[in-house]
């Protein structure tokens, strides 16, 4: 697993403070933030790549098909 960038894990944390404030009306510590912030990334991080991975390959696919496709012969 990678390891985030300092701001980039300061921003989740507040992120995920502010959803748990709004939506819960619960306030959340740093401390359980960073759990559930390795949670999402040990657990379900790999559903996200994944799917960028299948979204680039269409696209690539894509691209590919329409340049054979203004091949001369």
């Amino acid at each position: 697993m990678f390891k985030l960038e300092k701001y980039e894990e300061e921003k989740m944390i507040r992120e995920i403070q502010r959803f748990f404030m709004e939506e819960r009306d619960e306030e959340i510590g740093n401390l359980a933030s960073i759990i559930l912030i390795d949670f999402i990334s040990k657990n379900l991080g790999k559903f996200y790549y994944n799917r960028g991975v299948q979204d680039s390959y269409k696209f690539m696919s894509d691209k590919l098909t329409e340049l054979s496709e203004i091949e001369k012969y």
